[in-house]
């Protein structure tokens, strides 16, 4: 019976559910793209900017969990107290878009201080992205697979996000950091337009 219903759901869904695939691509896109930058930012905040410190950073990346975390349940629950899961997918769109405008910011910024705002902007921006993405994920994997379906999407992080880190450091070392931040700033606003694009048929009145 269970081999009989593997069959059937992939017939319907070859591979993955088309809203998991979605969700997939548009994090793999975004997660490539902050990651090109992620693991050398803390370089440029202490050695690029007035102020930077080891102290600076820490208050930086605290800035942006506490917000995250103070943040997160209370959209969350907003999103869960609407039928059906329009408001997730506009939270997850809303969430993008905040995060794709960070690193456009840095380019600007020249003092360590103007972090912690664009820290707390980022720690915004996840708030309303990353619970809306699980929940969708959870809602609309495929039943008879859901650990697959997470691994592929795990495994997918994890080998973008290598070859980002390696593209980084080539990018940053030849070029510059305002190099990385235009390319990252691209890259995500693109993979906000196409999450929009594949999910436009939730802003025409549909709410699931």
């Amino acid at each position: 019976m269970r081999q009989t219903t593997l069959t059937i759901m992939e017939r319907k869904h070859p591979f993955i559910n088309p809203v998991v695939k979605t969700l997939i691509y548009s994090d793999v896109v975004l997660q490539f793209g902050f990651g090109l930058m992620e693991p050398f930012l803390a370089i440029y905040f202490k050695e690029g900017l007035t102020g930077g410190s080891f102290f600076g950073i820490g208050i930086a990346s605290a800035i942006f969990l506490g917000t995250k975390a103070l943040f997160q349940p209370f959209i969350a629950k907003m999103n869960d107290r609407a039928p059906g899961f329009l408001y997730e997918k506009r939270s997850l769109l809303i969430g993008m878009l905040i995060t794709s405008t960070i690193p456009f910011f840095y380019l600007a910024i020249t003092h360590i201080s103007q972090v912690y705002f664009l820290q707390l902007l980022y720690g915004i921006g996840s708030s309303f992205s990353y619970p809306a993405w699980t929940s969708l994920f959870t809602h609309h994997a495929d039943r008879e697979r859901v650990g697959y379906e997470w691994s592929v999407y795990d495994v997918s992080i994890g080998i973008f996000m290598a070859l980002a880190s390696l593209l980084g450091g080539f990018i940053v070392e030849q070029y510059s950091f305002k190099v990385i931040f235009v390319l990252v700033g691209i890259v995500s606003l693109l993979a906000t337009f196409a999450t929009f694009i594949l999910l436009r048929k939730d802003f025409r009145g549909e709410s699931s």
